[in-house]
């Protein structure tokens, strides 16, 4: 089976590889890297195996590491999700690894075969699962090698069908991982000819990131982007949002990058926020550094689950986000890193310079490093018919400051070595 799911994998790999990106769909250096890097090796790839080794061990799917460096840590890990979920102890208990992982990366743990990084997509599942409960149609972008995809098929009674899209030198991977996993389900290559009608044609649906534009206006309960938003190029990022924005989504959940330094740029945090959506999505979950994340990572994570809504009107979006300004307007009331959230998803509401002068001051003066969004806050108010000649100085010098400092970016950019 594997030598046979290899080379459907691989004729799909070369029939999508030279379909052109849409214009603004500019890869970002880290993945302009390991794409090329992985170009490279699939013509020469023996079996499933060597291929999901290879992508856990050089690509930049995941932070995988060996099991003899990490297992001690396991506990705090468990512990993390549990504390999330604490209702859900049982299905916790059941996500496991694959057994295609590399068996560095793996070992035991309490009668289940576990690695670092498994507990961090059993908490992408769970965010999604539990909080939006079982449904029938998602849309993941930028699923790597399909980990959370097994994590759905495997778990829910419900689910009918699961988009994966890509990169098609991710896609390759995806392939066949999944064709391992779930042999006898049926998955379908996107190609050229193919719309929104592709949802009746497969369980699994694999869409190089080319042809999702064929895909706009598909409907799904929820999309899914975690740790490649981030990673995306401004013109990328703004296109999926206008992607998701045209789709019949009911749900979109993001657990991405949030107040990283401005100067990090090349070190896979490539825009100045992400996601960026319009006003008609109410947010059922914002919050900075789940547990898992503080376990596992140095950087700050932005979560969000955003349900969309009817279009509210004007008047009612500006007085929602005036209670938020209201609510982190006063000393008593700051809590530096949730008042961002929260002030920043107003300005998606309705802005106003009042918000932006209040994002202004806060992410200006009460952090010890200029947080990337800022000049994403500074653009906004730019915008604004009703900036004041002062307001509008401020903002422009402070964007000239930033600018600079943005532009003196830092090296690590993309690791080549194994990862393990």
């Amino acid at each position: 089976m594997a030598d046979n799911a290899i080379e459907k994998a691989r004729a799909h790999y070369f029939g999508a590889a030279d379909i052109p990106y849409p214009e603004a769909f500019e890869l970002s250096e880290r993945w302009s890297h390991w794409s090329q890097l992985s170009a490279d090796k699939i013509a020469a790839f023996a079996s499933t195996e060597e291929a999901i080794h290879y992508a856990q061990q050089y690509l930049g799917f995941e932070h995988r590491h060996s099991a003899d460096n990490s297992k001690s840590h396991w506990p705090k890990y468990d512990d993390a999700l549990k504390a999330d979920f604490p209702d859900k102890i049982d299905l916790i208990e059941r996500l496991t690894e694959s057994p295609l992982s590399h068996p560095r990366t793996v070992a035991d743990f309490h009668g289940r075969t576990m690695s670092n990084v498994m507990f961090w997509h059993a908490y992408e599942f769970l965010a999604t699962h539990c909080r939006v409960g079982d449904v029938g149609a998602i849309a993941e972008i930028g699923g790597g090698i399909g980990v959370l995809a097994r994590l759905w098929l495997e778990n829910s009674s419900k689910l009918k069908t699961y988009i994966l899209t890509d990169f098609p030198e991710s896609l390759f991977y995806a392939e066949l991982y999944l064709r391992h996993h779930f042999p006898e389900t049926d998955l379908h290559y996107v190609t050229e000819s193919d719309g929104c009608e592709v949802l009746d044609k497969a369980t699994i649906i694999l869409c190089p990131a080319q042809l999702a534009g064929n895909l706009e206006g598909i409907g799904v309960d929820l999309a899914i982007n975690s740790g490649s938003m981030q990673e995306m190029t401004e013109g990328a990022m703004l296109w999926w949002c206008n992607w998701l924005e045209a789709g019949d989504i009911s749900y979109f959940y993001s657990l991405n990058y949030g107040l990283q330094p401005i100067h990090a740029r090349r070190g896979g945090s490539a825009n100045w926020m992400c996601p960026r959506l319009g006003p008609f999505w109410d947010t059922l979950q914002l919050r900075l550094d789940p547990p898992i994340v503080r376990e596992q990572s140095l950087r700050h994570y932005r979560e969000v689950l955003y349900r969309r809504t009817a279009p509210q009107d004007t008047q009612e979006r500006a007085e929602r986000a005036s209670t938020l300004l209201a609510a982190h307007s006063t000393p008593v009331s700051i809590n530096r890193e949730q008042s961002v959230l929260e002030l920043l998803d107003a300005l998606r509401l309705s802005p106003s310079i009042s918000l932006v002068m209040r994002l202004v001051q806060i992410l200006g003066t009460l952090f010890d490093y200029r947080p990337k969004e800022l000049i994403y806050v500074c653009r906004v108010g730019l915008e604004l018919s009703d900036v004041s000649d002062n307001e509008r100085k401020i903002l422009a010098d402070l964007l000239s400051e930033l600018s600079e400092i943005a532009a003196e970016e830092h090296s690590s950019a993309v690791p080549s070595a194994p990862l393990f």
